[in-house]
């Protein structure tokens, strides 16, 4: 995003007889319209704990569509003495009949921009393959099963999931100051990839992914926290020591004037990795995404490298191992690392999704640990 990924996504959804959605935000105008109109088989399953509250937009797109599809949100607290299995449920993923998405971005305008020109840098990957969505279908329906007590169905009375008062959503399209540059990659092959879950098996996988590197790393990620619990982030310490192997490493962060918190964040993970002998930039484009290309690799995830992301949190990414993906990926970090040398002007503010389109012969899932 902002690129192509709204037409990628929307298109999936209007064909698609039945669809599971596992997002951790849920406020996209467009998106909503499409699945109100669909005829398909829905389940959602959102955060009932979202960091400042449920948006208003998102109680009102649950109270529209629980009158023709399945809406439950993933919800703890302990008044209600409801223990919750992940911290958030961060997720962020479809399974669309034989198709999935995976990706970085909520489904928001921000996220998914219906305006090529506004929205945030993202990446996400539409891939055909049944092995693949039966799989992600497993972890769906195990999140969603509402035999357990952290999966709540809505309800619109709730004073704080439920329908908002005197509200209607707004299908104001928002515009920015960003040129498109890709299209979507649409490609027949076959290849290797790996599914990776937080808290399951994310930290292990990644932190193997970069082991694995031989000539270079490019990081580009929304916040990087440089302690986890007092230690040093594991990921971060993978990298120090590929780089004193001779790997070529970038790491682009996103520095938003707004989010103060993940700023100080990055401002110490850039200092601490610049004084090992890593490149580090601040990106001119808001980035949310959370991505790595490691040689031949790409992975494509919801997963922040903070603590809570890797070991609390529901994530779901992917490691696709293809050069064709990987270049694919590779123009996009780079033009988002040379981004504003020609005096160009911020993007707008929340997520730029990049989608891929991915017809696949066969595929390789490994089975999560719980």
């Amino acid at each position: 995003s902002p690129d192509c990924s709204y037409n990628v996504v929307s298109k999936a959804l209007e064909k698609a007889k039945n669809i599971s959605i596992n997002i951790y935000m849920f406020a996209h105008p467009y998106l909503y319209k499409i699945l109100e109109e669909s005829n398909a088989s829905i389940r959602i399953l959102l955060d009932g704990n979202v960091i400042g509250g449920i948006p208003l937009e998102e109680r009102y797109i649950a109270w529209k569509l629980s009158k023709k599809a399945s809406i439950r949100y993933m919800f703890g607290g302990k008044e209600e003495k409801i223990y919750k299995r992940y911290r958030y449920d961060h997720a962020k993923y479809a399974i669309i009949d034989e198709k999935c998405i995976i990706e970085s971005a909520n489904w928001v305008l921000s996220g998914l921009p219906v305006d090529e020109s506004y929205g945030n840098r993202e990446w996400g990957v539409l891939i055909e393959d049944k092995n693949l969505s039966n799989f992600l279908l497993d972890v769906f329906n195990n999140d969603f099963n509402p035999l357990m007590e952290d999966s709540i169905p809505f309800n619109e009375s709730d004073f704080l999931k439920g329908k908002p008062n005197n509200f209607s959503i707004s299908f104001f399209v928002p515009h920015g100051n960003y040129r498109k540059k890709f299209d979507a990659f649409e490609l027949n092959s076959s290849f290797n990839a790996t599914v990776i879950l937080a808290p399951d098996n994310a930290e292990e996988e990644i932190c193997g992914l970069i082991d694995e590197a031989e000539k270079e790393i490019l990081v580009e990620q929304a916040y990087i926290q440089k302690e986890w619990h007092g230690r040093l982030n594991p990921f971060l310490e993978k990298l120090v020591e590929k780089k004193k192997e001779g790997v070529k490493i970038k790491v682009l962060l996103n520095y938003n004037p707004r989010y103060k918190s993940t700023n100080r964040m990055n401002r110490e993970t850039k200092k601490f990795l610049e004084e090992n002998g890593i490149e580090v930039k601040f990106s001119k484009l808001n980035v949310h995404n959370k991505g790595m290309i490691v040689d031949n690799k790409v992975l494509i995830s919801s997963i922040n490298w903070g603590e809570n992301s890797v070991r609390n949190n529901r994530e779901i990414g992917i490691i696709i191992e293809n050069e064709n993906v990987s270049n694919y990926f590779k123009k996009i970090f780079y033009y988002d690392w040379n981004y504003g040398k020609k005096k160009k002007k911020m993007v707008g503010y929340d997520f730029l999704p990049i989608l891929i389109i991915i017809l696949i012969l066969t595929m390789e899932a490994k089975k999560w640990r719980r």
